[in-house]
């Protein structure tokens, strides 16, 4: 504690368990601006460090497959690339973050989404934006939204 009153945290934990298997995924934030996957294996109580990630990840707009394998992620910063915007929803394996399948946002209003099976999502997709997977992420027919129906 200092003179100044109590020492806020250095990082938050926030975590998402499979349905249907005995693994969560931790998110940790802190330090400022970063975030870190850590995979936690239940049974075992063993945790696998994962990708850092510096931005902004939406832990509510989050979800992991039932099997525990997939990571869907909604998140605003990174290191900006052409031909990127700024946020985006994504898949992953979990712990880490590169995406097997990516849709561009563009802001955080929107975005993220959740699994309904181990192989398919439901985006959280606004009223009148289109959903289109990144060219170099394409979402290979596994995953859908809204307005596209079941493969």
């Amino acid at each position: 504690m200092s003179e100044k009153g109590p020492t806020p945290p250095s990082c938050r934990l926030f975590v998402i368990m499979a349905r249907e298997a005995p693994v969560g995924l931790i998110l940790r934030r802190g330090p400022t601006r970063w975030v870190q996957l850590i995979r936690w294996e239940t049974v075992s109580d063993h945790f696998l460090d994962g990708a850092w990630f510096k931005g902004r990840i939406y832990e509510d707009r989050c979800d992991l497959s039932p099997d525990g394998s997939l990571f869907l992620y909604m998140c605003h910063g990174g290191w900006p690339r052409p031909g990127y915007t700024d946020s985006w929803t994504a898949i992953s394996r979990a712990p880490w973050g590169y995406a097997l399948a990516l849709w561009p946002w563009g802001t955080t209003y929107g975005g993220g989404g959740r699994f309904i099976t181990n192989r398919e999502v439901m985006l959280h997709i606004g009223a009148g934006y289109p959903i289109q997977a990144h060219p170099d992420h394409p979402d290979r027919g596994m995953y859908y939204g809204p307005r596209q129906g079941k493969p």
